[in-house]
Formats: structure tokens, sequence, C-alpha cells
């Protein structure tokens, strides 16, 4: 029995060792192929578990509860979530969000400590922050749905902040963008002058065409608002591709501003997709589900563009830093095994050949002390903090941006949880707003203010 058991044990032990060997692995392998070190690594699997979630979401409201329906004698949510399907409906996106937020926050607090445990936190415990996550979720499942309404009230405002920070980061996206092409046609690389003109043309020839359709799609009798929002689109398109190409700028360039067009487009349509009249909005009529997927489809690709530029935008001088520090060691390792074999002479020669070895093994650990602590000034400094802030309000604007800002009861069950409505109409036209006086902003502030450094 005891050789049974200590079997068992060991075999416990390499399956976990194995399993470790096998994720170590992987995340060298992922980090080889994008070039990408530890900390980065951390950051896009906080990216990803978001996006995996918001996708889990959408799955479960859209398919789950049609599998579901024909099994819903044996299949009940519990009472304090409505009972029946309830808990399938509008009510678990919030749930979802309630959760992410719960281990944003727990890593965002651990960020805020800059030692060694906020490195753990960031690059580890994953298996903490899974399970964490997924008690979160099933447990609100026994909290009535009443408490959930107060979360839609604080989500709409901390989701206008995200939608703040989205933006910048993605007019930083954009000058990024122009400027590491233009970088490499000025460095000889001359197809990049095709890229430059055919993406310029391609973005504005997609404005171009939704506006055009925007004129059939949301203008009608009594629609006086929506033709202003067409006509203001097209105004601040022109706008900031004239003040770009006009010589006025200090750092802008015409690929920049077409894709702060594009953005600025997105805004604006999906605000007219909100106008809860119906002879305004031709959409109104079709299943607004259809028309979510689309909108929701565009803000996810713009949300993990900006997400990701903001996760590898880092130097890697640390992780060049240990490497060297390992090659080090394998070296002075290798040096103790020459002196046993090959370094027994006279005293002389072997006191000073052990001084030199004392020296290098103080040389290696002055660079492993020095590498240890290049691993943690990134955690030392504010961007993780500014990072998982992100993240933290990221999971607030989920459950905004799959009930198009909080549309739908929770009440009741629905399919239909992506409503228009005049809150989203009006938030979605201020973004589009915003980013474009931003965006002209970041234009002339170096002109207004010369003396200050604006990167």
């Amino acid at each position: 029995m005891g050789k049974q058991m200590c079997l068992g044990g060991v075999v416990q032990q390499a399956a976990c060792c194995a399993g470790k060997a096998c994720c170590e692995g992987f995340w060298e392998l992922f980090g080889a192929c994008l070039g990408v070190n530890s900390r980065q690594q951390a950051r896009l699997s906080h990216v990803l578990l978001l996006i995996v979630s918001l996708v889990a979401t959408i799955v479960v409201l859209r398919w789950l509860p049609g599998i579901l329906q024909p099994l819903s004698l044996f299949i009940n949510c519990p009472d304090t979530s409505g009972g029946g399907l309830l808990c399938l409906g509008v009510s678990s996106i919030y749930r979802i969000s309630i959760a992410l937020v719960t281990v944003f926050l727990f890593t965002l607090l651990c960020s805020m400590g800059k030692d060694k445990a906020a490195k753990i936190v960031n690059e580890a415990c994953w298996g903490c922050k899974i399970v964490t996550l997924l008690f979160v979720f099933f447990g609100l499942f026994f909290v009535d749905n009443s408490y959930l309404e107060s979360y839609v009230s604080i989500s709409r405002v901390v989701s206008f902040v995200f939608i703040l920070f989205f933006i910048i980061m993605l007019i930083d996206l954009c000058y990024t963008w122009g400027e590491v092409w233009i970088r490499r046609y000025d460095e000889g690389q001359s197809e990049y002058k095709w890229y430059l003109i055919l993406s310029t043309l391609a973005i504005y020839g997609t404005c171009g065409y939704f506006i055009y359709k925007s004129f059939y799609w949301f203008t009608g009798e009594n629609c006086g608002a929506n033709l202003w929002i067409i006509l203001g689109t097209i105004l601040q398109i022109i706008l900031v591709a004239g003040i770009s190409v006009s010589g006025f700028a200090a750092n802008g360039s015409l690929l920049t501003s077409a894709g702060i067009s594009i953005v600025i487009t997105f805004f604006n349509i999906a605000a007219l997709g909100s106008d809860d009249r119906k002879t305004c909005n031709s959409f109104w009529a079709k299943e607004s589900n259809e028309v979510m997927l689309v909108e929701i489809g565009v803000a996810t690709a713009l949300i993990i563009a900006s997400m990701l530029y903001i996760t590898l935008a880092t130097d890697q001088n640390s992780s060049q830093n240990v490497r060297i520090a390992q090659e080090l060691s394998i070296k002075v390792e290798d040096d103790d095994e020459y002196e046993d074999e090959e370094y027994q002479d006279e005293s002389g020669e072997k006191k000073k050949r052990r001084r030199k070895k004392e020296k290098t093994r103080e040389e290696q650990e002055a660079l492993l002390k020095k590498a240890e602590e290049d691993e943690l000034t990134e955690y030392k400094g504010t961007t993780f903090i500014m990072f998982h802030l992100i993240m933290l309000l990221s999971a607030f604007y989920v459950s905004m941006l799959l009930t198009n800002w909080g549309s739908s009861s929770i009440r009741f069950f629905t399919t239909s949880y992506y409503v228009p409505n005049a809150t989203a109409y009006w938030i979605k036209f201020a973004s589009g707003s915003i980013t474009s006086l931003l965006y002209i902003w970041t234009m002339f502030a170096p002109i207004l203010f010369p003396d200050r450094q604006f990167q």
C-alpha cells in the first residue's frame, strides 16, 4: 500500500513538472516568435483573458439559450437570478464583467506594491486568476439581479473614462503607424511608398463608402440631427486631413489622418445605428443582434490593436541582461571543472587561478543581481499600474459594449440585448468628436508650446 501511495505521489509530481515544463516551453516559443520578454508575455496573457471572456459571453448569449431551451424543464437558474434561463440573458454580461473587474483589480492592487510580489502576480498565478474569475461568475448566480442594476450605472461612468484612454491609445497607434512606414520609406525601402499610398486611399475610400450609405440608412423625415452628424463627419475628415498636409502641423501625416478618420467614422456611424427612432434608423427593423455583432467586431478589433500596441511598445534591455548573466554563469561553472581536472599544479599558480576565479564569480554575482534588479525595474515604475488600470476600465467597458450602454433590462429574458437608445447615441457621437479634437490638439500642441517635449 505504501509503495502504491509512493508511486502515486511520484506520478502526480511528474505530471505537475511535465505541465509546468510544457507551459514554460510554450511561453518561450511564443515569446521567441513574437520577440517579446516575460513582462510583455504577461500583458498579452491579460489581454487574451479579456478577449476570451468577451467571446465566451457572446457565445453564451447568442447560441447557448437556444441549445438549452428544450432542456429548460431540467436545467434552471437559481431563483435569486430569476429562475428559468434568465441567468443566461443580459445579466450574464454583467456577471462576467464583475468577474473580470475582480481579477484585474486584484492584479492592479498587487502591482502597486512595486516589489517581487508584483512580478509574481503579473507573470504567474494564472490558476488562481482563472479560478477566481469562474468562482465570482458562478457565485453571482446566487445574487439577486436587482443588485446588478447599480453596477450598470457605475459601468456607464467608468466605461466613458475608458473611452478617453481608448481614444488616446488609438491616436498614438495611428501616429506610430505613420511614422514607422514613412521612416522605412526614407531609409530606402521603396515598396513602402506604395504601402503608404494604397493604405491611405483604401482607408479614405472605406470612410467615403460608409458615409455615402449613411445618407440612405439614417436620414428621413424629422432626422435633422442625423444629417448634421453625417455632414459633421465629412467636415472632420476634411479638417484633419487638411491640417496634416498644410504644413502647420508639426507631426501630422496623411496616413495617420486616414487612421483617425476611420475611427471618427466608426464612432459616428455607431451613434447613428443607436438612434431609437425607427424612421431614422434602417437597422431598427432588422435583428439588432446581427448589427451588434458587426459593431462589436470592429470595436473589439480596435481594442485588440490598441492593447497590443501598449503591450509590445517597451524595450527589452532587461531580458538581454538576464541572457548575458546566464551565459556567464555557464562559463564560470565550466571554469570550476577545468580547475579540478587541469590545474593541479604548484600552489602559487593555483592561488592565482583561484583568485581569478573568485573575481569572476563576484562579477557574475554582481551581474546576476543587476539582472534581477532590471527585472524588477519595470515593476517599480508605473508601467504595469497604468496597464492594469486600463485593463480594469476595459472590464467595465465589456458590459457596456455588449449591451449598447445598458439598454436591455436584466429583469426578464431576452435575446435582443443590443437595443438602440439615446444614451448610446450621444456617447458614441461625443466619442467621435473627442477623437477629432484630441488629434487636432496633438498636431498644434508642439507649435503652441515649443518649450515642451511632446513624444
